[in-house]
């Protein structure tokens, strides 16, 4: 009863990692689901002991945290046909990147494109011209991909590389939609599917890494003719918009940075590079 309590008295409302992941979750999940994933994620992020079998007595309620949640919809068996149709394709087209991406077909990129639009559409709904739309787009994940997919443009080769953030955001999505679909495939695939979510900070952490290490990476095939400099100016303003508005992206910078660049100032020879990578730097984390 007391671990219920805490559970009713915490602030999901400013906890920003509840709200990245209840951005996650399909709009049209119903109240009752989505209270059902909260007490899942507050078990596996908050309280481990916290029983999610525990049914209170119904004078229990009155000391429930206020929940600004606005999120209101039916569970996934209770979407009309035409969103279910909608988030299977997405989840399924996510399935297919993977496969395409490790086999560098070349439909890789127009799948990838279809995903992003579909989990616009489905966390965004109908486009708005207005500006809190435009708003909520700009700090969409998704429609980030979309400009990081611009540099797809501009690459003849490497392009796995390039993949790899995509497949890591992909499978997070996929993870999540089987938890809200369940059935035989969440059943069979259970264990994976719970780690990636129990991960799924970590692992966007390491999405964020990825991107960023991409540009020294662009900067070393540059000297090779494996890159253009309007490539690297492209990816450079797509990293510079990723940490205007992403503030884990910031942390991720930083943690690059301290990890990887620091020390190589060390080196004579490296110095003066690693120099000129901070002026790049410099104008990438420059906010207007």
């Amino acid at each position: 009863m007391q671990s219920y309590q805490k559970f009713l008295q915490f602030n999901f409302t400013n906890n920003q990692s509840w709200k990245e992941y209840v951005s996650e979750i399909d709009p049209s999940v119903p109240k009752e689901r989505i209270e059902k994933l909260k007490k899942v994620w507050y078990k596996d992020n908050i309280d481990p002991n916290f029983d999610l079998d525990y049914q209170p007595g119904p004078h229990q309620h009155q000391y429930a945290a206020p929940n600004n949640n606005s999120q209101t919809s039916t569970s996934y068996q209770q979407l009309s046909l035409v969103k279910r149709a909608l988030y299977d394709s997405e989840n399924i087209l996510k399935l297919a990147f993977i496969i395409s991406a490790l086999l560098h077909t070349q439909f890789t990129t127009v799948i990838a494109l279809s995903v992003c639009l579909l989990a616009i559409y489905r966390q965004l709904q109908r486009p708005k011209w207005d500006k809190q739309y435009a708003q909520k787009l700009i700090l969409n994940e998704f429609a980030q991909n979309l400009v990081y997919l611009g540099v797809f443009l501009f690459l003849n080769s490497y392009r796995i590389l390039i993949n790899i953030p995509l497949i890591v955001h992909f499978w997070i999505g996929i993870a999540e939609y089987l938890n809200q679909r369940q059935g035989f495939i969440y059943t069979t695939f259970k264990k994976y599917v719970d780690a990636t979510r129990e991960k799924k900070d970590y692992l966007m952490n390491i999405k964020y890494l990825l991107e960023i290490g991409i540009l020294p990476i662009q900067l070393v095939l540059c000297f090779f003719s494996s890159a253009s400099l309007f490539q690297i100016f492209y990816y450079g303003n797509y990293l510079r918009i990723k940490y205007v508005l992403n503030a884990k992206s910031q942390v991720q910078f930083r943690y690059f940075n301290s990890l990887y660049i620091e020390p190589l100032r060390r080196f004579p020879g490296l110095r003066q590079i690693v120099d000129l990578f901070y002026k790049l730097c410099a104008y990438l984390t420059k906010i207007g």
